[in-house]
């Protein structure tokens, strides 16, 4: 909608039920669906402009860093995937997935510089490198890891039953 007047600008039917967040990027918007796809759509017109199914449903808030997309795929699903994509949703650079039959317990990835972060149902907290995918380090925490957050080398690490820990990294 047009915040001045109220106007619909367009409206695209993506078919399924939406289960992202919207990610705006320089010339797109971009959502999941429970189908499994990520829909990229022109910004002026709505027109579609790229498809990719994951495989999995896409959930949770996009992320997007450098012309790259982090999302979470079927989360709180065992097994469930961070999937690392192109912007242009047309190749999909590297995907992680939850360890030992457990599940991303966030449901936005937290990126620190190059790295990423996200926190499993078990109270693991799981740090890759953005560029490959690759598992740089491991630690544990009790319970559910909810939040994450990164300042001058501490690692904060807040859980489902309310408490907080702070690491040095």
């Amino acid at each position: 909608m047009d915040l001045d007047d109220g106007k619909q600008l367009w409206k695209t039917p993506v078919g399924e039920s939406i289960r992202t967040s919207v990610c705006i990027l320089e010339d797109g918007v971009v959502v999941g669906t429970t189908d499994g796809f990520l829909h990229c759509l022109d910004g002026m017109t709505g027109a579609v402009k790229e498809q990719n199914g994951l495989g999995r449903y896409p959930t949770g808030t996009i992320v997007e860093r450098d012309g790259l997309l982090l999302v979470c795929a079927d989360w709180l699903t065992p097994g469930s995937e961070l999937i690392f994509i192109k912007s242009s949703l047309t190749e999909v650079a590297w995907r992680a997935v939850a360890p030992d039959g457990t599940v991303w317990s966030m449901p936005r990835p937290y990126i620190y510089e190059d790295h990423v972060f996200l926190g499993n149902n078990r109270g693991g907290v799981f740090e890759y490198r953005l560029g490959d995918g690759e598992l740089v380090r491991n630690t544990h925490v009790d319970g559910v890891v909810r939040g994450i957050l990164l300042v001058d080398d501490v690692l904060y690490v807040g859980n489902q039953s309310g408490t907080v820990y702070a690491t040095k990294r």
